[in-house]
């Protein structure tokens, strides 16, 4: 939008330079002391033929009706063509900033949806990652309790082992008791006999 602007005003103030200056060459005998074409020895190339660009409008001595129409349309005439060169260049400037446009459009459309599906991936894993996270913490919590409780169990087998093992003591040497009492029993009465 702002090139096509530009080149519209740039146009417009081309053809205004070159209304102006067809009109100042075409009036007869109006010297303009600020008018003046480039001289020969000037640094830039001047487009104007050598008879226009010899004559220094700012003299009142050379008068204007001096320059022929074919020297006016001339210089109109590589007014012009220098205008429709620059208005070419313009338009392919133009096309080339379009279609620069449309690649960076196309590439942050692609960027865009890159970033969207990321982001809405990484909301997804987020999601997740809170589940498994919720699920470890009550895994961990149930772990610990198990724990506690198997440490607990493993307490009590070892109090009641320690209980069977000296019930089995005692019982032992109830047995062993009973076995020399009957034996002794045994002894006496064969003894008797």
């Amino acid at each position: 939008m702002a090139t096509k602007d530009a080149s519209r005003r740039l146009f417009a103030d081309l053809e205004e330079q070159v209304a102006k200056l067809t009109q100042e060459l075409r009036a007869p005998d109006t010297p303009k002391s600020s008018t003046r074409l480039r001289s020969p020895g000037s640094a830039q190339k001047s487009p104007y033929p050598s008879s226009v660009r010899s004559i220094n409008l700012s003299s009142p001595m050379v008068p204007l009706n001096n320059i022929g129409d074919s020297d006016v349309k001339h210089t109109e005439k590589l007014l012009r063509d220098e205008i429709d060169q620059r208005m070419k260049r313009m338009n392919a400037e133009q096309k080339a900033l379009a279609e620069l446009e449309r690649e960076l459009e196309e590439l942050e459309k692609t960027t865009r949806q890159d970033a969207t599906m990321l982001q809405k991936r990484i909301e997804a894993n987020d999601r997740e990652v809170a589940r498994a996270q919720d699920i470890f913490d009550k895994k961990a919590k149930e772990f610990q309790e198990a724990k506690q409780r198997l440490d607990e169990k493993l307490e009590i087998r070892s109090v009641l082992t320690e209980e069977l093992m000296n019930v089995m003591s005692e019982m032992d040497r109830a047995k062993k008791l009973k076995l020399e009492q009957l034996m002794s029993k045994l002894q006496q009465t064969i003894q008797r006999m």
